[in-house]
Parts: C-alpha cells; structure tokens; sequence
C-alpha cells in the first residue's frame, strides 16, 4: 500500500517538474504558495526514495 501510494505522489511530483521546465510555471506554487509547496517537494523526494529502497529489497513491499 505504502508503496501505491509512494508510486502515485512520484508519478504527479514527475509530471509538475515537467511543467515547470517545459512552459516555465510551477503549478504547485501557483494554487499552494510557497511553504505548502516545499513540504510537497519534500513528500515528492522521500517518495521516490522510498520506491528505491522497495525497488532493490531493503523494505518490505
């Protein structure tokens, strides 16, 4: 489950990085502001992480 989850936020953190280099607007910043939106990037990078660590077996999926 945890790792459904870490899939679907590494999935749409993806897709807004995206945005932001190829039309130049960050759309998290734009409908958050600016602290929510770290917190966000923060959750984004433990995320990928976390599909890491499942990926080469260092936790339990």
């Amino acid at each position: 489950m945890v790792g459904v989850i870490a899939w679907w936020v590494s999935v749409i953190g993806a897709l807004n990085i995206g945005i932001t280099s190829a039309f130049d607007k960050d759309l998290l910043t734009e409908l958050l502001g600016g602290n929510i939106t770290r917190i966000i990037y923060i959750i984004v990078g433990v995320s990928a992480l976390w599909l890491l660590l499942e990926r080469f077996g260092l936790v339990k999926k």
